[in-house]
Order: C-alpha cells, then sequence, then structure tokens
C-alpha cells in the first residue's frame, strides 16, 4: 500500500525475504521499483516506515525520531496513560538494545512453541 502527499511517498507495507535470498525477493525487486516511480516522479521522499531492518539502512540515509504521547485528559486517565507509557518505554529499551531484543525474539518463540 503506498500513499503520495506533496513530495513524499510512503509506503505502509512491504515484505522481504531474509537472508542470501532478500535481493531476489519480489518485495525487494517491488521495492526497487517504487523508488525508481518515486523518483522519476520529482518526489523528494520515499518513506519506508517505521521500525528498523536491513533492507532501510540499504536504502536510507536519514532517520526520523519518532516518540509516543501520552496524555492523560482528566485524574483518571493516568491510570491508563501511566502504564501503557511505562509499557513503550520498556518496548523502546528492548528494541534498541540488540541482545535484549534477540532475547525477546528467542522468548516469544518458546511461548509460542517454535523455538528448539
Amino acid at each position: 500500500m503506498t500513499f503520495v502527499k506533496q513530495d513524499r511517498m510512503e509506503i505502509a507495507l512491504s515484505s522481504l525475504a531474509e537472508g542470501e535470498t532478500q535481493r531476489q525477493s519480489p518485495g525487494a525487486l517491488l521495492l526497487r521499483h517504487q523508488i525508481r516511480d518515486t523518483c522519476k516522479a520529482g518526489l523528494a521522499y520515499f518513506d519506508l516506515g517505521v521500525g528498523k531492518a536491513r533492507h532501510k539502512d540499504e536504502w536510507c540515509n536519514t532517520d526520523q525520531a519518532l516518540f509516543d504521547s501520552f496524555i492523560a485528559l482528566k485524574p483518571q486517565g493516568l491510570f491508563v496513560t501511566l502504564p501503557r507509557a511505562t509499557v513503550a518505554r520498556l518496548k523502546r529499551t528492548v528494541k534498541s538494545n540488540r541482545y535484549l531484543w534477540s532475547l525477546a525474539q528467542t522468548v516469544r518463540k518458546r511461548l509460542r512453541g517454535n523455538g528448539a
């Protein structure tokens, strides 16, 4: 799914094979065509979306910092916003630490029954 707004092409979904086959995966080929078409159209930005991935490191030369906003409009809202903000902060910490993220993925696989 793609969106164009002003001088930016934004993709909402991309799926690429991992490992050595990534360069020839249908998703990688589509991405190359989308980037080519974006350049031909004279757009200034091609946004690969949120998150880290190897193909993003290959194509991107800028990062946009993201942030979460949790605003309690009433005092009772603090019971919702404070735990959510804490979970978001913890998740960001885990995902930004290579060791913790690898550990989290291993635990997730084992909980789902996919791990050895």
